[in-house]
């Protein structure tokens, strides 16, 4: 976009020798307009709000100087270039008070004035490179604050309050939105660009992917009695725009930041309910007392889960136990098993206290490719046997600290914290995590800021330097260095490899 100037000279002959004799769209510009004399100068400049100013001072009704410092206020970020044939010093001194870019003696040259231009052409578009460059770190940290509070879980309140530390955003309510293709499918650029364009119709929106769902927080100022009957219109226009099927889990409102969490994973569980109750093109809404299941199938399928979770135990006689039990439930559908697996799992981990380690995290995720039965049974009695492993290997004290660690990774913990926590010393947790798991606390705090950091480069949208922030880095090369020496590659080589699979 050119720059606007304008050139205030009392000289009818040296303006239009100005306006005529410099190739003023070469540097970048264009001449908005000229006056002869101060008063008609200020009007002009407050009026078209120019990049560059071109005045003499000495002028009729009021002097140059007089007219920049009448109008300074209101175009700060505009340069004045200063051309006159007076060289007194009260006016070079006044010149540098009012910050003039540069202040030319006549007679000048075209040469002299086009050199003058660019330099000040340059210095326009670096300062308005730097506040884009800001504006976007400062969106990029906001977006990052918002999705650590949505998605990372059991986040204590003085950690909720250092991520809101300056997010500046301030709404009546919140909910989200989760969404989900069947059968695990990706969503496109295309995809997101669309939901974006239709979710952000009513309310304000913030849209997030990681992996295969489609994360929304809405927020909203007004409307708060109709926030239900505007979701179900903003989910037909999602329905009728999308040539896939879809599915759809809607939170509870939530009337503070610091329960985004909560609404969450409320969203997940609708979505959830969705996938086991075969729900397409539907948006499932979270209710406490299990009404949001608008299917007896779906109750029945999580109350089964639920009582095979409390009996279990981690044999593999329990682990073809429970997957002949899941795949009757499933119905023998490829999208209702795999749900079904994944929540069994989930809740399995969670009820034998096993945290969730690389190695575990392997297993977990080779359970979303399930297909049939006995590949149901193979997975499972993989999964038991890499919980059993675990369990074996570490203390009840270890478990903990670890379960500790991978929900608070991204918070900036200490290890004081974990033992506050577990009401041990510094220097024994230190010891028994090292001597039960064979690395640091440190290398497991890393461990689990990069299961964080891996999760987030999945969504192309979401810059490496606000993941660096929102995984507790404090810059982007600290970050980046961390991932390599533990990933053994760098963050966009994972994203691109992520990409091309």
């Amino acid at each position: 976009m050119n720059l606007k100037v304008i050139i205030v000279e009392d000289n009818p002959l040296t303006v239009r020798s100005l306006v005529e004799t410099i190739d003023w769209s070469a540097l970048g510009c264009y001449i908005a307009g000229t006056a002869y004399d101060g008063e008609s100068g200020r009007k002009l400049i407050l009026s078209e709000k120019p990049d560059i100013l071109l005045t003499d001072i000495r002028m009729p009704q009021s002097n140059g100087l007089e007219m920049l410092e009448a109008v300074r206020d209101e175009v700060s970020e505009c340069k004045v270039i200063v051309i006159t044939g007076y060289e007194e010093f009260q006016y070079a001194v006044m010149a540098v008070k009012l910050s003039v870019f540069d202040y030319l003696l006549k007679p000048v040259d075209n040469e002299e004035v086009i050199q003058t231009v660019e330099r000040a052409v340059s210095v326009i578009r670096q300062d308005r490179e730097l506040d884009f460059a800001l504006v976007q770190a400062q969106t990029a940290r906001r977006r990052a604050k918002l999705l650590s509070l949505l998605v990372n879980p059991a986040q204590r309140k003085q950690d909720v309050s250092t991520i809101l530390d300056g997010i500046d955003i301030h709404f009546e309510a919140y909910y989200v939105i989760t969404i989900q293709k069947p059968n695990g499918r990706i969503f496109t650029q295309e995809n997101l660009n669309q939901l974006n364009n239709i979710l952000s119709s009513t309310y304000r929106v913030t849209v997030f992917l990681l992996y295969d769902t489609i994360i929304a927080l809405m927020m909203l100022d007004d409307r708060l009695e109709r926030w239900k009957e505007d979701c179900e219109i903003m989910i037909d226009k999602i329905c009728e725009s999308s040539i896939d099927t879809l599915r759809m889990g809607v939170s509870e409102l939530s009337y503070s930041l610091h329960t985004l969490n909560q609404a969450y994973h409320q969203s997940r569980e609708a979505l959830w309910s969705a996938a086991l109750g075969q729900q397409m093109n539907h948006a499932v809404y979270y209710c406490k007392d299990g009404s949001h299941m608008c299917f007896e199938a779906g109750s029945d399928v999580n109350r089964q889960i639920d009582m095979l979770v409390a009996q279990s135990n981690l044999s593999d006689d329990f682990a073809h136990k429970a997957a002949e039990t899941i795949y009757a439930l499933s119905g023998q559908q490829f999208s209702r098993l795999r749900a079904m697996v994944a929540l069994y799992a989930m809740a399995l981990c969670n009820r034998h206290n096993i945290p969730f380690t690389t190695k575990i995290d392997t297993v977990m995720s080779d359970l979303w490719d399930v297909s049939d039965l006995e590949d149901t049974r193979c997975r499972l009695v993989n999964l038991n046997q890499a919980l059993r492993v675990q369990q074996s290997s570490y203390s009840l004290l270890t478990r903990s600290a670890l379960q500790y660690i991978s929900l608070h990774a991204t918070k900036g913990l200490q290890l004081s914290d974990v033992a506050e926590e577990l009401h041990v010393s510094t220097s024994h947790l230190s010891s028994i995590i090292r001597k039960e798991t064979g690395i640091t606390f440190n290398e497991h705090l890393t461990e689990g800021k990069m299961t964080v950091a891996r999760a987030m480069l999945s969504d192309p949208r979401v810059l490496v330097e606000e993941i660096a922030y929102a995984v507790g880095y404090k810059n982007y090369i600290s970050f980046y260095n961390a991932f390599k020496r533990t990933q053994h590659m760098t963050p966009t080589e994972y994203r691109n490899k992520l990409a091309l699979s």
